[in-house]
């Protein structure tokens, strides 16, 4: 990711959190304390994991993984900013399905534990 574009998405984190601390402190909706402050944090929870998985998968990958949406496994990758012959392997399937189970469960479980 190029550093510009991650700048960018660091500091709308830290607005979505400032922006939930804010409406937890202000109690404008019935949610009990450490919800909204969840809310907020979920952005850089996918940030942080997206690093430790980045770093993690680059080693097995030979370079860096791709969070393929739509491409298929031996397809060409259709983001930009990767190499123009660079495919899809088997790797990069597991880190975009880890991208998004991995945060999303992550957050679920924090807020169950608040819930209780």
């Amino acid at each position: 990711m190029s550093e510009k574009r991650y700048r960018f998405r660091l500091i709308f984190s830290g607005v979505c959190l400032l922006f939930g601390l804010t409406l937890d402190y202000l109690k404008i909706f019935d949610k009990p304390f450490g919800f909204l402050v969840i809310c907020g944090l979920a952005p850089f929870i996918y940030l942080g994991y997206y690093e430790l998985l980045r770093r993690l998968m680059k080693p097995w990958i030979g370079k860096y993984p791709y969070a393929p949406h739509w491409d298929k496994v031996g397809e060409k990758v259709s983001g930009k900013g990767y190499p123009k012959n660079r495919y899809v392997v088997t790797a990069d399937s597991i880190f975009g399905v880890s991208m998004f189970l991995i945060p999303f469960l992550t957050i679920l479980i924090l807020i169950i534990m608040i819930d209780k």
